[in-house]
């Protein structure tokens, strides 16, 4: 590898970082009736990647393309989207944009019929795009921000008043009267089938009926983000069969009950699994027993022991994304073939933990591969506080794209040296800097 490649190699100076940027709309992905558009700073450490960009120049149209598929990267002003030139449109994806004013862009859809609208409202221009698009939509995926006058109550109820084939819906709200506003307003002639709702902020746990009751018929999925807390929790049914997904946050709950709110017997829908706290010990045990077909757990902000760890690893065989907070255990590791280790985790795409799970690992199963495992993000615990050098666990991921070791000390590696190691790595992080493969 040639001085100049290696330079290309790492892109992440000081310098970059605090270089004032300028902001742009881009394409991210390109379809024939689809756009997704990012803003990005204009500084982006993509920039300079050679072979990752396209560039467009101020005012300029977007460009006709042969990629079904275009990384993102930036320009220095506001990009006049020409959405004119896309006559059949159907999806547009819109970044956040903070208070950016969107008239450019409602001025050209005029005509435009979406089907699928991501946007987050955060100005009247962005309420007018809602309310222009929303007899067409059947996906909506909306942030409502609450910087708006008390009269957006009832601009809300004309707005979701309009919505008459809307089937999948993704929702936040910041002032927690709005939600129920939208919820109470949206017609039940609407066929919906999934939702992601976020009612962390609302304190009503009625919205979980209110949806369960409107939309009995046509409801299949839930994505729900909520808190739970001792006074709620006898209240709120989490283990209903139609939520698949569930972000909780947990404030001083009762193990038990807690287990009762999310599982009080088998739950073979729920598929994904946030927790800020879980219950300890034979509770965790259980918990993790009656929920056999999840596919990614976080655990991220509470350490496990190893006996904890073993439950996930023995009941859990189906899991693709695990987050866990590094361990708390300061017990030395020990060899029992009797126990389940996280080589039961074939299927493993991405994981977050420290190194102990690996330990054992080492010395039952040392030529096991993760051969699905592409994103792998390493934090250091007290039992383990170096991570070892990357020829003691480079042939467990062959397929190896993200590696993060941020929050270890890790021996120095050379850029080169990684990318023999694991050939199919794009990205690796380290506390000094981040790198690009290309």
């Amino acid at each position: 590898m040639s001085n100049s490649e290696n330079k290309n190699l790492c892109k992440a100076s000081d310098g970059d970082r605090r270089r004032n940027p300028g902001y742009g709309l881009v394409i991210k992905k390109r379809k024939k009736e689809s756009i997704q558009l990012e803003a990005v700073e204009s500084n982006d450490l993509m920039n300079n990647l050679p072979g990752s960009s396209v560039r467009c120049g101020d005012n300029a149209l977007i460009p006709e393309l042969p990629n079904e598929e275009l990384d993102a990267t930036s320009v220095s002003n506001l990009m006049q989207v020409d959405l004119t030139k896309f006559s059949k449109l159907k999806s547009l994806l819109m970044p956040s944009l903070g208070n950016f004013e969107l008239k450019s862009i409602l001025t050209q859809m005029r005509g435009i019929r979406l089907e699928k609208l991501r946007i987050d409202a955060y100005s009247v221009d962005s309420l007018n795009v809602l309310e222009t698009q929303a007899p067409s939509l059947r996906y909506l995926h909306v942030y409502l921000g609450n910087y708006f006058e008390t009269t957006l109550a009832h601009r809300l109820q004309e707005i979701f008043k309009k919505f008459v084939q809307l089937e999948e819906l993704d929702i936040k709200i910041g002032g927690r009267e709005y939600m129920r506003v939208v919820l109470e307003n949206l017609p039940k002639e609407n066929r919906l089938k999934s939702i992601a709702l976020d009612i962390s902020e609302h304190d009503d746990h009625e919205l979980l009926q209110l949806l369960l009751r409107k939309w009995s018929s046509s409801l299949e999925c839930i994505d729900l983000k909520c808190d739970i807390r001792q006074d709620n929790v006898k209240r709120l049914n989490l283990a209903n069969e139609k939520i698949r997904s569930l972000d909780v946050s947990v404030d001083a709950v009762n193990s038990q009950d807690l287990l009762y709110c999310i599982a009080s017997k088998a739950n073979i829908t729920l598929t994904k699994l946030s927790l800020e706290a879980c219950p300890k010990g034979t509770l965790f045990g259980d918990l993790v027993q009656r929920l056999p077909h999840l596919t990614s757990l976080e655990l991220s902000t509470h350490g496990l022991t190893d006996d904890e760890m073993e439950y996930i690893f023995h009941y859990l065989i189906n899991l693709r994304h695990l987050h866990l907070a590094p361990c708390i255990d300061l017990s030395c590791i020990k060899y029992l073939p009797s126990k389940a280790n996280i080589s039961n985790l074939k299927r493993l795409q991405s994981l977050e933990s420290c190194w102990c799970p690996f330990k054992m690992l080492h010395i039952s199963s040392p030529n096991f591969e993760f051969k699905e495992l592409n994103c792998l993000n390493l934090a250091s615990c007290r039992r383990t506080p170096v991570l070892p050098t990357v020829v003691h666990f480079k042939n467990y991921f062959p397929a190896l794209e993200k590696l993060s070791v941020e929050r270890y000390y890790t021996p120095s590696t050379d850029a080169r040296e990684m990318r023999k190691s694991f050939p199919r790595l794009r990205r690796y992080h380290n506390s000094r800097c981040m790198v690009f493969f290309v």
